[in-house]
């Protein structure tokens, strides 16, 4: 593979936001790596991207530190050791009362939304500092703006994850690495579907009944991860709501982000 070539890895990237975000960077001319536990899925999305630039498979599950060695480690060296962007996208969603649903549901919910996201963080920062100009970019959710009910667990991991990437955006300066935060409204992928168990609330129907317009086709959640690699913004809404929500708080993170980013012009560069 071209060294020149920007290169992307992408979690849960079989379907959703994540097999949209692999096309569109993709047909920008990126190296496009795919990860998910899905392994046929893999092989469909592969096929239904094309080309030379979605050249990069990996069965990978976010939860375990070692599969992500082995996958990072294996990307790098098909990329000719870039890493532009890695985004982390797996996630997973439990629509129900918080008392009516399992254990393995929560365990689930906060090891792939949120463990899996802080190991992406921690292994791919030293490949990501290889590369000048790179970016982690965290998909999150409206859910990480406001607590739902029926949603209590998933809400959680996703706040998690929106406070994740503001303190490691302040941190990632000192080497160089900025960090994205992707905020979608309901986005029409499968994990509508996935999320209601079996004879309990539908969240289709929720949506259905309950958004104006319904869930916003898969494409502008794609679009906006493009934008989130390449602009300087620490939350990217996709939608009105979360866009609505985020008017709130971005005076203070702009306001942190940059006391923060004068406190590191005057330190040394970490390693």
């Amino acid at each position: 593979m071209a060294a020149d070539r920007k290169a992307v890895f992408i979690t849960g990237a079989a379907s959703g936001i994540g097999l949209a975000t692999a096309r569109k960077f993709a047909a920008e001319g990126w190296l496009v790596g795919l990860s998910d536990i899905d392994e046929l899925g893999l092989k469909t999305a592969l096929a239904a991207i094309g080309g030379d630039n979605a050249g990069f498979t990996v069965v990978h599950d976010v939860r375990k530190a070692d599969e992500w060695e082995r996958a990072l480690d294996g990307f790098v060296e098909a990329s000719g050791g870039r890493l532009d962007v890695l985004v982390n996208n797996a996630g997973i969603c439990r629509y129900g009362w918080f008392e009516e649903q399992g254990l393995k549901d929560f365990d689930d919910q906060i090891d792939i939304n949120l463990r899996g996201v802080v190991l992406g963080a921690y292994l791919g920062l030293e490949r990501l500092k290889k590369t000048p100009g790179s970016r982690l970019i965290n998909i999150a959710s409206l859910a990480s703006l406001a607590g739902s009910p029926r949603f209590a667990v998933y809400c959680a991991t996703k706040f998690a994850v929106r406070g994740l990437s503001e303190a490691l955006d302040i941190e990632f300066m000192r080497s160089g690495v900025r960090v994205a935060c992707v905020e979608p409204t309901v986005i029409e992928t499968p994990l509508i579907d996935k999320a209601s168990a079996p004879g309990g609330p539908s969240f289709r129907e929720m949506v259905s009944q309950g958004m104006v317009g319904g869930a916003l086709p898969v494409e502008d959640a794609a679009e906006v991860v493009w934008r989130a690699a390449h602009e300087e913004a620490l939350n990217y809404p996709v939608g009105d709501a979360p866009a609505a929500l985020l008017q709130e708080i971005t005076p203070r993170i702009e306001a942190s982000r940059t006391r923060m980013r004068e406190v590191f012009a005057a330190a040394p560069a970490a390693n």
